[in-house]
């Protein structure tokens, strides 16, 4: 008599039994994966600490861009209409955040763009930055 919890299918078995033999036999890219992980997350953060938070995201799109192209070149997926025009547009909106960025430095204006909140988080944590940063917001609007 079979429990209640139990498969009661012999062919139901024999597909769970290649489905554990599977995962055995892909164990070890599972852990190599679970650690390319670790590691982006540490590398991440790192950069975080380092970068302005809009920075960050415009190279964490440009990352998963380049991740996408790769493996649908990599897997010969082909390209939908939906999927160049995502392509298209997370390009478009890279090269324009990056042209804005470059213009804003020619003309000598500060990298900071809407105060303490883009600053990397090493400096938000410093309290004399901060207020450096605050005082020059409160009596210059137009940087």
């Amino acid at each position: 008599d079979w429990p209640k919890w139990a498969i009661r299918s012999e062919s139901t078995l024999i597909t769970l039994s290649h489905l554990v033999f599977k995962i055995g036999r892909s164990f070890p890219i599972l852990i190599i994966n679970g650690i390319c992980h670790g590691i982006y997350n540490q590398a991440s953060t790192v950069m975080l600490s380092r970068l302005s938070l809009v920075h960050h995201a415009a190279l964490n799109c440009a990352r998963r861009l380049f991740a996408i192209v790769v493996t649908s070149i990599y897997f010969r997926v082909p390209f939908t209409t939906s999927g160049v025009l995502g392509v298209t547009l997370t390009l478009l909106g890279f090269g324009i955040y990056s042209n804005l960025k470059a213009r804003r430095k020619l003309r000598g204006h500060k990298d900071v763009m809407h105060g303490i909140e883009n600053l990397p988080a090493s400096e938000r944590r410093n309290p004399e930055r901060r207020n450096k940063i605050n005082n020059l917001f409160s009596n210059n609007s137009n940087v």
